[in-house]
């Protein structure tokens, strides 16, 4: 302000400067006194997921929630959810995004499985449904754990595939551990010339062709080149809550309202010997089915699996609510 004065003095406007100041001062003290409080702006809508919805060609009279899981998108889980909505006349099938992957932005912290749980709420009551049942995937399926936990109206299934409920440290080493694939995707320059690119990137940082393949769907296009649109530092808030999270309680102590279903990979390495002993002290409401020859990609490995645990049951969900 004080540069202000000394540049309008210097080019001779005070004059005009003062005259203006007593306007202004006389029209406030002009200016009739309400008692009307000062209107506030509405306030910003939450962020949506950004969502899928698959269905047959019968109406449908029962709702899924499908979650992919960490750095991955709905796509990933699409053609078995297509497969079930084939088989199953009546389920109508949401695929989401989770928020900050694929096209599910603009989320604010914190960023969290409970904040997740609270994603997936907000996302039904938006579309004006009730989730008749939930399927997740590693972290999906931890997210469908903790919704399952609050027993929202006419949840009735909940299907974890693959997705361990200890507390864990974050410290696996191997070369394809989630750690290492965040660390190894944060170090790679952008922008970049192709998607292609990316699948060499990783390749010299250890990660194989597969992992590139898949992550250059989390490419966009710019005027530069190809950038992420990963929101990398909140994926690896996201990470942390994953770790520190405890899902045993829902596990051990279900809603008297629901089944879950844990689909484990028999040749997952995340299951040691003290969960899956743990798992077996856990009430009858609790379901664990083993698909053997399937690593924790299950719906890749062995989708003809997944979707022959899945349909019975879902078959039998359209059903009870005909």
């Amino acid at each position: 302000m004080l540069w202000i004065a000394r540049h309008c003095l210097a080019r001779g406007h005070w004059c005009a400067l003062l005259t203006a100041k007593l306007a202004a001062t006389r029209a406030t003290a002009e200016s009739p006194v309400t008692d009307q409080p000062a209107a506030l702006a509405p306030p910003s809508p939450l962020p949506q997921l950004a969502y899928v919805t698959l269905q047959g060609p019968a109406p449908a009279t029962t709702h899924v929630l499908a979650m992919h899981g960490i750095l991955g998108a709905g796509r990933n889980l699409r053609t078995l959810m297509q497969a079930l909505v084939d088989a199953v006349p009546g389920l109508q099938v949401t695929l989401v995004d989770l928020r900050n992957h694929g096209d599910s932005r603009g989320f604010a912290a914190p960023h969290t499985i409970a904040t997740c749980v609270d994603d997936a709420l907000r996302l039904a009551d938006q579309l004006g449904v009730q989730w008749d049942a939930v399927i997740g995937h590693s972290y999906g399926g931890k997210i469908a754990m903790h919704l399952a936990q609050q027993a929202p109206a006419g949840l009735r299934q909940v299907w974890v595939l693959d997705a361990v409920p200890a507390l864990a440290t974050g410290e696996d080493q191997s070369p394809q551990s989630v750690e290492n694939v965040l660390a190894a995707l944060r170090d790679v320059p952008m922008p970049l010339p192709s998607r292609q690119a990316l699948i060499g990137e990783l390749a010299h940082r250890g990660l194989p062709m597969a992992i590139g393949q898949w992550q250059t769907t989390n490419l966009q296009h710019t005027p530069q080149g190809f950038v992420w649109k990963t929101d990398f530092a909140a994926v690896r808030e996201m990470l942390d809550s994953y770790f520190a999270t405890d899902s045993w309680p829902v596990l051990e102590h279900p809603p008297a309202s629901l089944t879950i279903h844990v689909v484990r990979a028999g040749r997952s390495d995340r299951w040691t010997p003290a969960v899956l002993a743990r798992l077996l002290g856990c009430p009858p409401a609790l379901q664990v089915h083993v698909l053997p020859d399937a690593g924790h990609w299950l719906h890749v490995d062995d989708p003809a699996g997944v979707l022959a645990l899945l349909t019975p049951a879902l078959q039998q969900l359209v059903a009870d609510k005909a």
